[in-house]
């Protein structure tokens, strides 16, 4: 009497078929395989054969190694992963400076036959640093301009703002500040402040009007300079005969940036009454 062996893959294919004298052992394939398993043996005892059988391969499935790498090669985590499962990251590592955009190449959600090794992958962080001009305004007419500076790097100033009567003396964290002797390097949003200077030579006016005898006043004009946001005085000359009119003049005042500060001196003539 002889029976029939079929040695049959995991998904039913057919390996081998053997005809075999009762009793006698059935002689198996070679050992199948299939990716991201190992054959393990057979499920069926085939070394006496007293009836038809058939005989299935089977397997253990593998497990894989992910290491998870940091931007300088620490080794962050390792892990353990089943062949077609989803792998695991560990936290979000930190870099300063630096955002954590993911891994390379991309954590798998189906674990593939191979050992994996994924770098951490980092973003170089900008700031935006604002230039206020603090009253006064740069070429183009703005107020404010921005740059963009990375993480780390030096900060500068490429453009300088103007305002009239005034010198341009540098850079403040503050309103009113002092001169920052450097810009420092970027590790955040900042804001910059122009710093002022009085400026010098900067002109005014001084009107005087004289009274004449017909009671109306003649009027010359005499132009000085002084600093900018100083004050001054207006001087003059009183004749005989004649008198300040305090009431009228404005003889003292701060000098205006813009050149507009007008003193105004008024010198009344003196009246005498005879009897």
């Amino acid at each position: 009497t002889t029976y029939t062996v079929n040695f049959v893959d995991y998904d039913g294919t057919v390996l081998k078929t053997q005809t075999v004298e009762s009793g006698k052992s059935a002689t198996a394939p070679a050992d199948p395989t299939r990716d991201g398993y190992e054959f393990i043996g057979w499920d069926k005892d085939f070394s006496k054969v007293t009836n038809h059988m058939t005989v299935t391969a089977q397997y253990q499935i593998n497990r894989y190694r992910v290491r998870f790498f940091d931007y300088d090669e620490t080794l962050l985590h390792t892990d353990s992963v089943e062949y077609q499962s989803a792998a695991v990251a560990p936290a979000d590592p930190y870099r300063e400076g630096y955002t954590f955009i993911g891994w390379t190449p991309a954590v798998p959600d189906t674990m593939p036959d191979e050992n994996l090794e994924l770098v951490a992958e980092f973003e170089l962080i900008t700031y935006e640093i604002t230039f206020d001009s603090n009253e006064g305004t740069f070429d183009n007419g703005e107020k404010t301009y921005n740059v963009t500076a990375p993480y780390g790097s030096v900060i500068e100033a490429d453009k300088v703002p103007e305002k009239e009567g005034y010198v341009f003396a540098g850079w403040s964290e503050s309103v009113g500040g002092d001169v920052a002797e450097n810009l420092g390097k970027a590790d955040g949003e900042k804001i910059f402040y122009a710093v002022w200077l009085p400026a010098d030579g900067i002109f005014y006016t001084v009107e005087t009007y004289t009274m004449g005898t017909d009671g109306k006043y003649a009027v010359s004009e005499t132009v000085h300079s002084g600093t900018t946001d100083e004050t001054v005085t207006a001087e003059y000359n009183i004749a005989e005969g004649f008198a300040l009119n305090e009431e009228k003049s404005e003889l003292s005042g701060i000098v205006a940036a813009d050149g507009s500060l007008v003193l105004k001196v008024y010198i009344d003539r003196k009246t005498y009454k005879f009897t």
